[in-house]
């Protein structure tokens, strides 16, 4: 079975983003979350790091197929 270098670095890059944004989840843990009118101090981590997950999710299954 031959290696895909290429998805290796894509599966390598999105789990540096999921874990990045799994650590600003975590560290944020504690803080007041607020809502979307009132916005605690833990809101803006939660969501960014929340969005990082997402995305390093999306570029480790690499839903395009890149050849």
């Amino acid at each position: 079975m031959r290696l895909n270098w290429q998805r290796t670095r894509d599966f390598w890059a999105g789990l540096m983003f999921a874990l990045i944004g799994g650590s600003a989840m975590w560290i944020a843990r504690g803080y007041p979350f607020g809502s979307a009118r009132s916005m605690g101090p833990g809101y803006f981590p939660v969501v960014l790091g929340g969005l990082l997950v997402i995305l390093g999710a999306v570029i480790m299954s690499e839903p395009w197929g890149r050849t």
